[in-house]
């Protein structure tokens, strides 16, 4: 009978032992827990934070973008003038393609001086005229 009351106060010491380990292990969990949720609380608003501090950036920069953009519409007499020397221009080129064009349907009858034809040095001086005109 000694034997199994040794056995009797084995088993209670070594009960008491456990239940002591377990409630050392769940006190350790909870502590951790509570503080991974702090952690995750306070990891969550730097990343708020963050993309607080982003969105700021961002409307700063397209401040500085909008500012820097000049929007501005040439007055209409500026307007009015470019478009008067476009259409002469344009008619020009028009009177002059439809020269070559009965040129080149008459050969024999037409007898036009050669500065009537668009040459290449006419027509280069033409179109710097217009890349002037449209860069304004």
């Amino acid at each position: 009978m000694s034997d199994v009351r040794k056995l009797e106060e084995k088993l209670n010491n070594l009960e008491s032992r456990l239940k002591a380990v377990f409630e050392e292990l769940e006190k350790r969990l909870n502590e951790l827990a509570a503080s991974h949720a702090d952690n995750l609380e306070s990891r969550f608003q730097e990343l708020e934070d963050i993309v607080l501090l982003v969105q700021v950036e961002q409307m700063k920069l397209v401040e500085r973008v909008n500012s820097s953009i000049d929007i501005s519409f040439p007055s209409s007499a500026a307007t009015d003038s470019r478009t008067t020397e476009l259409e002469r221009l344009v008619h020009q080129i028009a009177e002059r393609v439809d020269a070559v064009e009965n040129a080149e349907t008459s050969k024999a009858d037409f007898h036009a001086p050669k500065s009537d034809f668009i040459e290449p040095e006419y027509r280069a001086h033409t179109l710097e005229k217009l890349q002037k005109i449209l860069a304004g």
